[in-house]
């Protein structure tokens, strides 16, 4: 049913590469009351891990101050959803292609993508409500709702596609361990929408097309037949990387 040609084009690591990446020069400033720059730059790390392994693990600690100290402030992420987008369906028919390098005459061609929507939630650590302001202040400005980034998906094709990037929800909540007396943290919760595409296998034995044929519509009634117009590289032999013109040929129905 499907192709026993194996493809992998890593387009969901890519995804979710591009996704962190995001998020990976956020820095938080301590100030001072006087709102002086007290303690210098900190970049905030961010990782690939679900909120509640995240938080379990901090939790698990014997003592929770000291530790939660150490490691926050802290974002994760992770991918939660995956779901055909139907409203961004291209024809099948589209093509992407490239020369073969060891063979000049013929091109490898991927059939056009298949959108669909990655949904991605990230999730902000904090000790204190300033920290948690600070670092969702660095990223609200750049969606409105959507960033637009330009990703590659096919290693050697000489395209690339705008992916939205779009953000759905923002959520705040304090998580506590034991009494309120004891330490907390605070976490922000941001869900996204990545709309993508997957490709599908290659086919690396396409031909170049060298002879195209448009019917011009202008009827000979004499003769009672169509002109036809016949359009060919110039000369026949040159490749796709040539830089050469065409010639046009008007032809009669029966010439062709």
């Amino acid at each position: 049913m499907f192709s026993t040609n194996h493809f992998y084009h890593r387009i969901i690591r890519k995804n979710v590469v591009a996704f962190g990446n995001l998020f990976n020069n956020i820095t938080l400033l301590k100030y001072s009351k006087d709102g002086t720059e007290e303690h210098g730059r900190q970049t905030v790390p961010v990782s690939y891990s679900g909120k509640e392994n995240f938080v379990s693990r901090l939790f698990s600690e014997p003592e929770l101050a000291k530790a939660t100290q150490i490691q926050l402030p802290r974002m994760s992420f992770e991918m939660t959803s995956l779901s055909y987008d139907s409203s961004r369906k291209l024809s099948k028919f589209n093509t992407v292609t490239k020369v073969n390098a060891n063979d000049e005459n013929t091109v490898s061609k991927v059939y056009g993508p298949v959108p669909y929507s990655i949904g991605f939630e990230l999730n902000i650590y904090v000790r204190n409500v300033e920290d948690g302001t600070q670092i969702v202040e660095q990223i609200l400005p750049f969606f409105a709702p959507d960033y637009v980034m330009t990703l590659n998906y096919l290693d050697g094709y000489d395209i690339a596609l705008d992916v939205p990037v779009q953000l759905d929800s923002i959520d705040y909540n304090p998580e506590y361990e034991g009494p309120d007396t004891t330490t907390r943290i605070l976490i922000w919760t941001l869900r996204f929408t990545m709309k993508t595409f997957f490709f599908a296998t290659e086919d690396s034995t396409a031909k170049i097309i060298r002879k195209a044929v448009a019917n011009t519509y202008d009827y000979d009634i004499a003769n009672t037949q169509y002109v036809y117009q016949s359009v060919v590289p110039d000369p026949l032999s040159a490749n796709v990387n040539s830089d050469y013109g065409f010639t046009e040929v008007i032809l009669e129905g029966s010439d062709i």
